[in-house]
This record gives structure tokens, sequence and C-alpha cells, in this order.
């Protein structure tokens, strides 16, 4: 730490990885208008499937919360109750859902692309119809 800078600062290591990431930031921020329209359109599938997209309309951001309360519903019928979601998107490929989260769902559309992300609307269709 610099013996002059009083209080947190950023370390040595820490910036020059930071220093180095910038290029790729910059080069992310070009297409982000591309990555908007891409966060816009999953939204629009996953109201679609009487999901709700929480925060501001249309959305500026890939990172997207859903209050998915169909969800939560057949949680509370099945033996796995909350897990039974991660199961079934497990046995799809899906990953990254959080175990027994049901309620409301986070997720980001970040470099994912729509042929990506069809099969995760899809797998949340599939789901929908398989408990009702």
């Amino acid at each position: 730490k610099e013996v002059e800078c009083l209080g947190c600062t950023v370390r040595g290591v820490t910036l020059a990885t930071l220093m180095a990431s910038f290029p790729a930031v910059v080069e992310r921020v070009t297409h982000w208008d591309e990555q908007v329209a891409k966060a816009q359109w999953f939204s629009g599938e996953m109201e679609n499937l009487g999901f709700t997209q929480l925060g501001e309309k249309p959305h500026r951001h890939d990172i997207l919360v859903f209050e998915t309360p169909a969800l939560f519903d057949i949680s509370q019928r099945v033996r796995e109750r909350g897990f039974y979601l991660y199961k079934e998107m497990e046995t799809r490929g899906i990953w990254g859902l959080k175990p027994g989260q049901t309620k409301a769902l986070e997720m980001s559309t970040f470099a994912a692309t729509r042929e990506q992300l069809s099969p995760v609307v899809d797998s949340f269709r599939s789901i929908l119809e398989k408990y009702r």
C-alpha cells in the first residue's frame, strides 16, 4: 500500500488487473444496445409465461429479476419443495439457479445468444405445463 494514501485504496495487483481488463470493458460497451435488446426480448418471453419482471420497463440492463408465483405454488405441492426447480433445470442442462429459490429469480442474459436463451424459456414453459 502506498504510504501517501490514507484509508482504503486499491492495492497494486488489483489495480493492475483492473487496468488489464479495461479493453474488454470497452469492447462490451460497444455491443451494449444488442445486449439490452436481447434482455428485453427475454423479459417479454418470460412475461408471456406469466412471470412479472420487476424494475424499470423497458429494462435497460442485462440483469433481470422476475416474480415467479406459479413456480412458488408448485413448490408448495411437490415433495422436493423449492429444490424441484433447481433439479428440473439441472436435468435440462441449465445451471445457475440457486437451489430452493422459486418466489423470485434473478438472472443475466449477458453474453448468451437468443439461441442459448430460447431453451431456458422453453424449459420454464415445460416445467409449468408438467406441474399444472
